[in-house]
């Protein structure tokens, strides 16, 4: 094979598509019905042909946000993240991927990512201060 063939970059690319489902799974705390502060979540597949892909992957949170009387309570965007204080992936205990502070990361990434635009389109609540 010669050069030209190698680094040709002018033909269509070719995408192999082998994952041919996919399954989301449901998970539920292990010992209790809910979970505590500083529980650790783990989603473990031990299936050897099975294959997880985070870019397709998400956590579907589901609960109930209660205030005390005469109180107002609001979420910030992507403010259930801020629950979790790190998020790891791990592949064979090989750790993949690692993010901690999750809540200032997604907003970072979320500002950094956003157009000029999109930016001053964007309404900042009014937070009393």
């Amino acid at each position: 094979m010669d050069r030209k063939e190698i680094l040709n970059v002018v033909d269509n690319v070719n995408f192999e598509n082998l994952i041919v489902k996919f399954t989301y799974l449901p998970h539920l705390p292990l010992s209790s019905n809910r979970y505590g502060n500083g529980d650790e979540i783990r989603f473990l597949v031990q299936q050897n042909d099975v294959y997880t892909l985070p870019s397709e992957s998400y956590l579907q949170i589901k609960g109930k946000i209660e205030r005390m009387a005469g109180s107002a309570a609001q979420l910030v965007d992507n403010g259930i993240v801020y629950l979790f204080e790190q998020i790891r992936y791990d592949l064979n205990s090989v750790e993949i991927d690692k993010t901690r502070n999750l809540g200032a990361a997604t907003l970072l990434k979320g500002l950094a990512s956003m157009t000029s635009e999109e930016y001053n389109s964007r309404q900042i609540p009014d937070l009393g201060t």
